[in-house]
């Protein structure tokens, strides 16, 4: 098991934190998320934002250079992971935070995150996510996603865990002894979750539902179940290194049935959400059965 809380203290009690933005070609939202992050509520001289851009060819780097306390580096490798990877060995900071370029923090992140590793025993914690807009559909979705992470994150079942690199604290001492991640298209962040349970147990790992991102590229349900369908053909990559298995369809009604009365659905929506859950499973199964057919092809 973890030993606890042996990050050393900031001034005044704060703990040192690096937040890692990996980028690659995000200049519609790229501006949004550093704004975000030089916005938060957590002493500003206790935590660095360090950029690593991954080869982008659009303005990135420039929107980046706009902002003059954020830290530049650049990763040849052409791998989120491998930029992670690279702002990791020059982070300074004893808690790493990680998110993505396409994403907006709310003002809160970084403590909320902090507050969390600062518990006797927890590791790594994955934060609250929600998209772009609040709209009928999304917000139904993101609903269930939350409480699919509590749920998940409540489990003995090691198997059922899962990683998202654009909300993820952990301890540095975590890190290096779990880490670095691996260089794989997808599904490394689930691959590290799974090493840290191993090493620490479940009881290191937190959800923190309040420390939110949103996810700026997802604007309307279709966005949503084409990330969806990247999911299920993420899995069959990474279940191998992780040995993953997903919730089941008995684990999907119990998460289904805790969104309704932890949200207070009247039925019309508890029946609009099931109906959007249901057919979120073909694009899950449609991205399953694409690397399936690569791996039978001989293709990574």
């Amino acid at each position: 098991m973890f030993a606890g809380p042996s990050t050393p203290l900031g001034r005044d009690g704060f703990m040192k934190v690096s937040v890692i933005i990996p980028c690659y070609n995000n200049e519609p939202y790229l501006g949004r998320c550093l704004a975000a992050l030089f916005a938060q509520t957590y002493p500003r001289d206790e935590y660095e934002v360090i950029f690593v851009d991954n080869n982008s060819t659009d303005r990135s780097v420039e929107i980046a250079k706009g902002f003059p306390d954020l830290m530049i580096l650049g990763e040849k490798a052409q791998s989120s992971y491998a930029a992670r990877n690279r702002g990791v060995m020059q982070a300074s900071g004893e808690i790493l935070i990680f998110t993505d370029s396409d994403c907006e923090v709310c003002p809160t992140w970084i403590e909320d995150m902090v507050s969390s590793l600062a518990m006797p025993g927890i590791a790594l914690a994955l934060g609250g996510r929600r998209n772009a807009t609040e709209s009928f559909t999304l917000a139904l979705v993101a609903d269930y996603d939350a409480q699919k992470a509590a749920f998940v994150c409540a489990q003995e079942d090691r198997r059922l865990y899962y990683g998202y690199t654009n909300n993820m604290a952990v301890r540095r001492e975590a890190f290096l002894r779990c880490g670095p991640f691996m260089q794989i298209a997808r599904g490394a962040d689930t691959v590290f979750v799974s090493r840290v349970l191993e090493t620490y147990g479940t009881d290191s790992v937190q959800y923190v539902q309040k420390a939110v991102v949103r996810h700026l590229e997802i604007k309307r349900i279709f966005d949503w179940y084409r990330k969806v369908a990247t999911y299920g053909y993420s899995y069959e990559g990474y279940r191998v290194w992780s040995h993953s298995r997903t919730i089941g369809f008995r684990g999907r009604i119990v998460i289904l049935r805790q969104t309704i009365a932890r949200n207070g659905y009247v039925w019309p929506r508890a029946l609009a959400l099931a109906a959007l859950l249901a057919i979120g499973i073909i694009p899950f199964e449609m991205g399953r059965l694409k690397r399936l057919q690569r791996r039978s092809a001989g293709r990574r």
